[in-house]
């Protein structure tokens, strides 16, 4: 609880815009209106534990926004 609250809080701004590509994404590719109860609700849960997941990834390898530039310097 605690360790994904302060990876999130350490990696606002990627998580952030991971969050919207991935509501982007959903909104594209699901009828939400016509979506039963149980898969939105499974839709929702992945989409929780990805961005959980990416933000602890990032966090356990010290990467952030700032530390990513020289990954595509040319």
């Amino acid at each position: 609880g605690g360790c994904i609250l302060a990876a999130i809080n350490r990696n606002q701004l990627p998580v952030f815009l991971l969050a919207n590509v991935l509501t982007g994404a959903v909104n594209f590719c699901v009828a939400t209106h016509e979506t039963p109860t149980s898969r939105a609700l499974l839709i929702l849960v992945l989409y929780t534990l990805t961005l959980c997941a990416v933000a602890v990834g990032l966090d356990l390898t010290n990467a952030s926004p700032l530390s990513l530039g020289p990954l595509f310097s040319w």
